[in-house]
């Protein structure tokens, strides 16, 4: 008899006429329906002129660290590191809340988070949060791809031993 044990994010089918004959096998075979899980991701982008906002000369940043965490903050234990033009992704997710969480490199700092100006919109702008490195909670659905949970870091200048943001109003004061 075939049993269908589980219908949720898989289906899981054994071979067996009982519930304990499933508890004493080895192994089972797992089946799952991609159409039921959700993927997040976007870039992590160099914000040449700290206005956090992805514009189209400013290019991705490979090798930093995206970190998974679950609606309440508490991670995933899903890690990925941008690849050399500063993409990543999550998919295979459960439906549910999420939150991204942006480890900024050693002398870099995120900028402004969620710009509300002229050419800013959720696909070109930065959803971290410059304190803390969070993004938004976003709640996906069963099949829901959000490609918009991204980040603009602008590097640091060491001047003189005084760290300076990379902004030019900030070196002209």
């Amino acid at each position: 008899t075939t049993t269908n044990v589980v219908m949720d994010m898989f289906d899981l089918y054994f071979e067996g006429d009982s519930l304990q004959q499933l508890m004493a096998i080895d192994s089972a075979k797992v089946v799952v329906d991609n159409s039921k899980c959700a993927q997040l991701g976007d870039q992590v982008w160099l914000d040449s002129d700290g206005d956090g906002i992805n514009d189209p000369e400013e290019f991705g940043l490979e090798g930093v660290t995206v970190n998974l965490l679950d609606g309440n903050g508490m991670p995933t234990g899903m890690t990925t590191i941008t690849d050399e033009n500063g993409f990543y992704g999550f998919d295979g997710l459960i439906p549910g809340a999420y939150q991204v969480e942006f480890v900024v490199p050693t002398g870099s700092e995120l900028t402004e988070q969620d710009v509300m100006t002229v050419g800013a919109d959720d696909t070109n702008d930065s959803d971290a949060n410059p304190n803390t490195g969070l993004s938004q909670i976003v709640t996906l659905a069963a099949g829901e791809d959000n490609p918009t949970i991204d980040a603009g870091i602008y590097e640091l200048l060491s001047l003189a031993g005084l760290m300076m943001e990379r902004m030019a109003y900030h070196l002209l004061m």
